[in-house]
Protein backbone atom coordinates (compact mmCIF):
# COMPACT_ATOMS: atom_id res chain seq x y z
CA UNK A 1 0.00 0.00 0.00
CA UNK A 2 0.95 3.27 -0.59
CA UNK A 3 1.60 5.54 2.98
CA UNK A 4 3.84 8.66 1.57
CA UNK A 5 3.70 11.46 4.01
CA UNK A 6 3.99 15.32 3.74
CA UNK A 7 5.88 17.29 5.57
CA UNK A 8 7.67 20.83 5.91
CA UNK A 9 11.56 21.13 6.57
CA UNK A 10 11.09 21.65 10.67
CA UNK A 11 8.83 19.21 11.12
CA UNK A 12 10.76 16.19 9.06
CA UNK A 13 13.54 17.40 11.37
CA UNK A 14 11.74 17.44 14.51
CA UNK A 15 10.49 13.62 13.41
CA UNK A 16 14.66 12.92 13.10
CA UNK A 17 15.60 14.21 16.38
CA UNK A 18 13.02 12.48 17.87
CA UNK A 19 13.26 9.19 16.37
CA UNK A 20 16.80 9.44 16.55
CA UNK A 21 16.79 8.68 20.73
CA UNK A 22 15.17 5.18 20.03
CA UNK A 23 17.06 4.06 17.12
CA UNK A 24 20.81 3.76 15.68
CA UNK A 25 20.32 5.95 12.52
CA UNK A 26 17.71 7.87 11.24
CA UNK A 27 18.23 10.27 8.06
CA UNK A 28 16.53 11.59 4.55
CA UNK A 29 17.58 9.57 1.90
CA UNK A 30 17.77 11.21 -1.71
CA UNK A 31 17.78 7.59 -3.82
CA UNK A 32 18.04 9.93 -7.24
CA UNK A 33 21.42 11.52 -6.41
CA UNK A 34 22.36 9.19 -3.79
CA UNK A 35 22.36 11.85 -0.67
CA UNK A 36 21.53 11.67 2.71
CA UNK A 37 20.13 14.60 5.17
CA UNK A 38 20.44 14.07 8.78
CA UNK A 39 19.91 16.62 11.41
CA UNK A 40 23.29 18.11 12.84
CA UNK A 41 23.26 21.27 15.30
CA UNK A 42 19.55 21.45 15.13
CA UNK A 43 19.57 21.74 11.33
CA UNK A 44 18.87 19.66 8.25
CA UNK A 45 21.55 18.80 6.38
CA UNK A 46 22.98 17.00 3.62
CA UNK A 47 25.92 15.20 4.64
CA UNK A 48 29.17 14.56 2.71
CA UNK A 49 29.08 10.72 2.06
CA UNK A 50 27.23 8.20 -0.03
CA UNK A 51 23.72 6.44 1.50
CA UNK A 52 25.57 3.30 1.13
CA UNK A 53 29.02 4.17 3.38
CA UNK A 54 27.09 3.72 6.26
CA UNK A 55 27.11 -0.04 5.30
CA UNK A 56 31.10 -0.11 4.66
CA UNK A 57 30.03 -0.38 0.77
CA UNK A 58 32.04 1.47 -2.21
CA UNK A 59 28.75 1.28 -4.66
CA UNK A 60 24.67 0.97 -4.52
CA UNK A 61 23.68 -2.06 -2.38
CA UNK A 62 22.07 -4.74 -4.68
CA UNK A 63 18.60 -4.67 -2.74
CA UNK A 64 18.88 -0.95 -2.49
CA UNK A 65 15.60 -0.44 -0.59
CA UNK A 66 15.25 3.67 -0.92
CA UNK A 67 15.29 3.08 -4.61
CA UNK A 68 12.87 0.31 -4.50
CA UNK A 69 10.67 2.19 -1.74
CA UNK A 70 11.12 5.26 -4.16
CA UNK A 71 9.98 4.19 -7.41
CA UNK A 72 7.13 2.09 -5.93
CA UNK A 73 6.15 4.47 -3.57
CA UNK A 74 5.74 1.67 -0.90
CA UNK A 75 6.76 1.20 2.76
CA UNK A 76 9.76 -1.62 2.45
CA UNK A 77 12.14 -3.30 4.97
CA UNK A 78 15.12 -5.38 5.19
CA UNK A 79 18.56 -6.83 6.48
CA UNK A 80 21.32 -5.21 6.31
CA UNK A 81 24.99 -6.26 8.11
CA UNK A 82 27.57 -4.53 9.23
CA UNK A 83 30.34 -7.38 9.66
CA UNK A 84 28.05 -10.08 11.79
CA UNK A 85 26.09 -7.03 13.08
CA UNK A 86 22.32 -7.64 11.92
CA UNK A 87 20.69 -4.40 11.54
CA UNK A 88 16.54 -3.84 10.35
CA UNK A 89 15.87 -1.11 8.15
CA UNK A 90 12.48 0.51 7.61
CA UNK A 91 12.01 2.53 4.42
CA UNK A 92 9.12 5.06 4.00
CA UNK A 93 8.21 7.42 1.07
CA UNK A 94 7.85 11.19 2.74
CA UNK A 95 7.29 14.54 0.76
CA UNK A 96 9.37 17.30 2.49
CA UNK A 97 8.47 21.01 0.84
CA UNK A 98 6.71 19.50 -2.61
CA UNK A 99 10.04 17.33 -2.83
CA UNK A 100 9.83 13.58 -2.02
CA UNK A 101 12.68 11.55 -0.16
CA UNK A 102 13.03 8.30 1.61
CA UNK A 103 12.57 7.90 5.59
CA UNK A 104 15.15 5.47 6.62
CA UNK A 105 14.90 4.70 9.99
CA UNK A 106 17.98 1.83 11.20
CA UNK A 107 17.88 -0.60 14.02
CA UNK A 108 20.43 -3.00 15.31
CA UNK A 109 19.32 -6.53 15.62
CA UNK A 110 21.44 -8.77 17.00
CA UNK A 111 19.80 -10.25 19.92
CA UNK A 112 19.51 -13.68 20.87
CA UNK A 113 15.86 -13.89 19.49
CA UNK A 114 17.22 -13.25 15.96
CA UNK A 115 19.84 -14.94 15.62
CA UNK A 116 19.30 -18.01 17.87
CA UNK A 117 17.53 -19.73 15.01
CA UNK A 118 20.80 -20.25 13.02
CA UNK A 119 23.41 -18.88 14.81
CA UNK A 120 25.32 -15.64 14.11
CA UNK A 121 26.86 -16.56 10.67
CA UNK A 122 24.27 -19.19 9.13
CA UNK A 123 21.82 -16.32 9.41
CA UNK A 124 23.52 -13.19 7.75
CA UNK A 125 24.68 -15.84 4.91
CA UNK A 126 21.11 -17.46 4.14
CA UNK A 127 19.87 -13.63 4.31
CA UNK A 128 22.58 -12.48 2.27
CA UNK A 129 21.66 -15.17 -0.26
CA UNK A 130 18.36 -14.67 -0.07
CA UNK A 131 19.32 -10.79 -1.17
CA UNK A 132 21.56 -12.32 -3.92
CA UNK A 133 18.45 -14.74 -5.42
CA UNK A 134 15.80 -11.95 -5.24
CA UNK A 135 17.86 -9.84 -7.90
CA UNK A 136 19.72 -12.25 -9.75
CA UNK A 137 19.22 -14.81 -12.90
CA UNK A 138 20.05 -17.75 -11.96
CA UNK A 139 21.55 -19.23 -15.32
CA UNK A 140 23.46 -16.14 -16.33
CA UNK A 141 24.03 -14.76 -13.21
CA UNK A 142 22.50 -11.21 -14.37
CA UNK A 143 19.97 -9.08 -12.66
CA UNK A 144 17.04 -9.56 -13.42
CA UNK A 145 13.23 -8.03 -13.92
CA UNK A 146 12.97 -7.34 -10.38
CA UNK A 147 16.20 -5.43 -10.15
CA UNK A 148 15.69 -3.73 -13.38
CA UNK A 149 12.14 -2.43 -12.77
CA UNK A 150 13.47 -0.88 -9.37
CA UNK A 151 16.60 0.64 -10.93
CA UNK A 152 15.53 2.23 -13.83
CA UNK A 153 12.91 4.61 -12.89
CA UNK A 154 15.77 5.74 -10.43
CA UNK A 155 18.32 6.13 -13.04
CA UNK A 156 15.75 8.16 -15.52
CA UNK A 157 14.78 10.71 -13.21
CA UNK A 158 18.75 11.50 -12.48
CA UNK A 159 19.63 11.82 -15.98
CA UNK A 160 16.42 13.90 -16.56
CA UNK A 161 17.35 16.00 -13.74
CA UNK A 162 21.10 16.29 -14.52
CA UNK A 163 20.10 16.70 -18.20
CA UNK A 164 21.81 13.51 -19.02
CA UNK A 165 21.10 11.05 -22.07
CA UNK A 166 19.80 8.10 -21.28
CA UNK A 167 20.14 4.80 -23.39
CA UNK A 168 17.65 1.58 -22.90
CA UNK A 169 18.95 -1.52 -25.00
CA UNK A 170 16.85 -4.34 -25.64
CA UNK A 171 18.31 -7.39 -26.92
CA UNK A 172 16.72 -10.58 -28.65
CA UNK A 173 18.24 -14.07 -29.72
CA UNK A 174 17.32 -14.72 -33.64
CA UNK A 175 15.40 -17.73 -33.66
CA UNK A 176 16.10 -18.85 -29.86
CA UNK A 177 13.65 -21.57 -30.69
CA UNK A 178 15.61 -23.33 -33.47
CA UNK A 179 18.89 -23.39 -31.67
CA UNK A 180 16.83 -24.99 -28.74
CA UNK A 181 15.88 -27.89 -31.26
CA UNK A 182 18.69 -28.19 -33.38
CA UNK A 183 21.40 -28.25 -31.06
CA UNK A 184 19.71 -28.88 -27.49
CA UNK A 185 18.75 -27.20 -24.28
CA UNK A 186 22.23 -27.31 -22.50
CA UNK A 187 23.48 -25.54 -25.71
CA UNK A 188 20.66 -23.09 -25.86
CA UNK A 189 21.78 -22.35 -22.21
CA UNK A 190 25.38 -21.97 -23.24
CA UNK A 191 23.86 -19.54 -25.50
CA UNK A 192 21.98 -17.41 -23.30
CA UNK A 193 25.45 -17.28 -20.83
CA UNK A 194 27.46 -16.21 -23.98
CA UNK A 195 24.89 -13.21 -24.83
CA UNK A 196 24.99 -12.22 -21.58
CA UNK A 197 28.72 -12.03 -20.62
CA UNK A 198 29.03 -10.26 -24.08
CA UNK A 199 26.51 -7.76 -23.15
CA UNK A 200 27.86 -7.19 -19.27
CA UNK A 201 30.91 -6.87 -21.14
CA UNK A 202 30.12 -3.64 -23.44
CA UNK A 203 27.88 -2.24 -20.76
CA UNK A 204 29.37 -2.64 -17.53
CA UNK A 205 32.96 -0.97 -17.64
CA UNK A 206 30.84 1.47 -16.15
CA UNK A 207 29.44 0.65 -12.55
CA UNK A 208 26.36 2.73 -13.22
CA UNK A 209 24.57 0.97 -16.42
CA UNK A 210 22.02 -1.63 -15.38
CA UNK A 211 22.27 -5.13 -16.99
CA UNK A 212 19.47 -7.68 -17.23
CA UNK A 213 18.11 -10.60 -18.38
CA UNK A 214 14.52 -9.34 -19.06
CA UNK A 215 13.20 -13.23 -19.51
CA UNK A 216 13.73 -16.26 -21.97
CA UNK A 217 16.07 -15.17 -24.39
CA UNK A 218 15.67 -11.31 -24.23
CA UNK A 219 18.24 -9.09 -22.09
CA UNK A 220 18.26 -5.53 -21.27
CA UNK A 221 20.66 -2.73 -20.60
CA UNK A 222 20.37 0.92 -19.69
CA UNK A 223 23.07 3.18 -19.62
CA UNK A 224 23.29 7.12 -18.70
CA UNK A 225 25.60 9.79 -19.93
CA UNK A 226 26.90 8.24 -23.38
CA UNK A 227 26.22 9.81 -26.91
CA UNK A 228 24.65 8.81 -29.76
CA UNK A 229 28.39 7.76 -31.32
CA UNK A 230 29.57 6.18 -28.00
CA UNK A 231 25.93 3.93 -27.81
CA UNK A 232 26.31 3.04 -31.84
CA UNK A 233 30.38 1.71 -31.25
CA UNK A 234 28.80 -0.32 -27.95
CA UNK A 235 25.98 -1.95 -30.15
CA UNK A 236 28.43 -2.68 -33.36
CA UNK A 237 31.17 -4.23 -30.75
CA UNK A 238 28.16 -6.15 -29.08
CA UNK A 239 26.68 -7.57 -32.37
CA UNK A 240 30.26 -8.86 -33.98
CA UNK A 241 31.11 -10.62 -30.06
CA UNK A 242 28.22 -12.29 -30.23
CA UNK A 243 28.11 -13.33 -34.08
CA UNK A 244 31.36 -14.88 -33.51
CA UNK A 245 30.08 -17.30 -31.08
CA UNK A 246 30.88 -20.79 -32.10
CA UNK A 247 27.30 -22.08 -32.36
CA UNK A 248 26.40 -19.42 -35.23
CA UNK A 249 23.67 -17.78 -33.67
CA UNK A 250 22.83 -13.90 -34.12
CA UNK A 251 21.10 -10.77 -32.19
CA UNK A 252 18.47 -8.60 -33.10
CA UNK A 253 19.05 -5.34 -31.25
CA UNK A 254 16.79 -2.65 -30.75
CA UNK A 255 17.88 0.85 -28.81
CA UNK A 256 15.84 4.04 -27.35
CA UNK A 257 18.15 6.82 -26.90
CA UNK A 258 17.66 9.93 -25.63
CA UNK A 259 20.33 13.02 -25.81
CA UNK A 260 18.39 14.81 -22.83
CA UNK A 261 16.49 12.42 -20.38
CA UNK A 262 12.71 12.89 -19.97
CA UNK A 263 10.87 11.30 -17.06
CA UNK A 264 9.11 8.50 -18.34
CA UNK A 265 8.04 5.49 -17.12
CA UNK A 266 9.66 2.49 -17.05
CA UNK A 267 7.32 0.75 -19.21
CA UNK A 268 7.55 3.45 -22.02
CA UNK A 269 11.07 3.14 -22.35
CA UNK A 270 11.07 -0.49 -22.01
CA UNK A 271 8.05 -0.48 -24.67
CA UNK A 272 10.24 1.76 -26.87
CA UNK A 273 13.52 -0.43 -26.90
CA UNK A 274 11.56 -3.14 -28.06
CA UNK A 275 9.65 -1.39 -30.84
CA UNK A 276 12.93 -0.86 -32.16
CA UNK A 277 14.14 -4.41 -31.42
CA UNK A 278 11.64 -6.14 -33.30
CA UNK A 279 12.05 -3.54 -36.21
CA UNK A 280 15.49 -5.02 -36.47
CA UNK A 281 14.47 -8.21 -36.43
CA UNK A 282 11.97 -7.76 -39.72
CA UNK A 283 14.85 -5.70 -41.46
CA UNK A 284 16.86 -9.21 -41.69
CA UNK A 285 17.94 -9.90 -37.87
CA UNK A 286 21.77 -9.92 -37.02
CA UNK A 287 22.15 -5.98 -36.56
CA UNK A 288 20.84 -3.04 -34.25
CA UNK A 289 18.91 -0.34 -35.06
CA UNK A 290 18.81 3.27 -32.35
CA UNK A 291 15.63 4.76 -32.08
CA UNK A 292 16.50 8.53 -31.47
CA UNK A 293 14.49 11.27 -29.46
Amino acid sequence: MSNELSYKKDQIKQIIESASRFFDVVRLVDPINIIVYTVDGGKLQATEESCYHVWNKQDRCENCISARCFADNHRYSKFEFIDHDVYHVVAQCVTVDDHRYVLEVVTESNDDVLLSAFGDNDFVDRITSFNHQVYTDDLTGLSNRRYLNDRLSIMTNRAAGEGASLSVVMMDIDDFKRVNDTFGHVVGDKALRFAAQALEGVFVADREDIVVRYGGDEFIAASQGKTAEELDKCLESLRSTIASNEVGFTVSIGAFYQEHAEHETVEELIRQADEAMYRAKASGKNQYLIKAR
